[in-house]
C-alpha cells in the first residue's frame, strides 16, 4: 500500500494534470477558459494534495490524522469565540482576560474531546475511503465557500474531490512493499 510519502507526492506531481483536465472541460462546458489568480490557483493545489491524503484521515497514527486533531482543537476555540455572547449570559465573569482564557481552554477540551470521538468512531479503510465520502466531502466545501464566485468554488471542491480519489486509485491499484 502508498504511505503518506506516496499519496503526498502523487498529489504534488498529478495537480497539474488535473488544472489541465478541469480547464479543458471547464471551457467546452462555459464557452471560456477559466482565469484563478495566483492564490485561487495555489489554494486549488494544496486542496488536491490535502485530498490524497485524506482518507488517510480515519487512522490514528496518519500525520492528516494528527493535522485533523489539531484543527478540531483550533475551530473548536474559534467557534467559541464566535458564539461567546451566549457563554457570555451565561457566566458572570467580568474580566475580559479570564473569560477569553477560560473560552480557549473549553476549546481545547472540546476540540480534544471531539477527536477522541473522531477516532473511536472510525476504522482504517472504513468509510473515509469509499467513492461517496469525497463526493460528500466535496459538496460541504462548496457549500461552506459561499464567498467565492461559483468558478471559483467548482474549482477547490473538484480539487479536493479529484486528490481523494487519487488516493483511492493508488490504494486500489498499487502494492508497494
Amino acid at each position: 500500500m502508498p504511505n503518506f510519502k506516496h499519496h503526498i507526492t502523487s498529489g504534488i506531481l498529478l495537480f497539474p494534470v488535473y488544472y489541465l483536465v478541469f480547464s479543458i472541460v471547464f471551457t467546452l462546458l462555459f464557452d471560456h477558459y477559466p482565469l484563478f489568480n495566483n492564490n485561487e490557483l495555489i489554494f486549488s493545489f494544496l486542496l488536491f494534495v490535502i485530498g490524497t491524503d485524506l482518507p488517510d484521515v480515519d487512522h490514528d497514527l496518519s500525520i492528516i490524522n494528527k493535522i485533523f486533531r489539531i484543527l478540531i482543537v483550533i475551530f473548536s476555540v474559534y467557534y467559541l469565540f464566535e458564539y461567546e455572547y451566549l457563554l457570555r449570559h451565561i457566566t458572570n465573569i467580568d474580566d475580559f482576560l479570564i473569560y477569553n482564557i477560560i473560552i480557549i481552554y473549553l476549546g481545547i477540551i472540546l476540540g480534544y474531546a471531539f477527536g477522541i470521538v473522531f477516532n473511536s468512531l472510525t476504522r482504517h479503510r472504513g468509510a473515509w475511503h469509499k467513492i461517496h465520502t469525497g463526493i460528500i466531502i466535496g459538496i460541504i466545501l462548496f457549500l461552506l465557500n459561499t464567498k467565492f464566485k461559483i468558478e471559483i468554488r467548482i474549482f477547490y471542491s473538484l480539487s479536493l474531490i479529484s486528490g481523494f480519489y487519487v488516493h483511492l486509485l493508488l490504494d486500489k491499484y498499487i502494492k508497494i512493499k
